[in-house]
């Protein structure tokens, strides 16, 4: 059973290491194409695929834990 304390720093690295993965992708693909706009159109389709695989959890009566967030990080580095 997770605690308030642990559950709040949780959420809150599974947040920045997103958002610092989403980053990565966005100028790794501008970098390759050389266009800002194809790396917007992909980086939109990894975010649906994060938040398709995050709405999952609750559906599959799943817990947030260590095991489930470096599932979610690395379908970033998948899709």
């Amino acid at each position: 059973m997770l605690v308030y304390e642990m559950f709040v720093v949780l959420i809150y690295e599974t947040i920045i290491s997103s958002l610092s993965s989403m980053l990565a992708v966005f100028f790794v693909v501008s970098l390759i194409t050389g266009s800002g706009r194809i790396g917007l159109v992909v980086v939109g389709s990894v975010l649906l695929v994060y938040l398709g695989l995050a709405a999952l959890i609750p559906i599959q009566d799943l817990t947030v834990n260590n095991v489930i967030i470096v599932h979610l990080i690395s379908s970033l580095g998948i899709s």
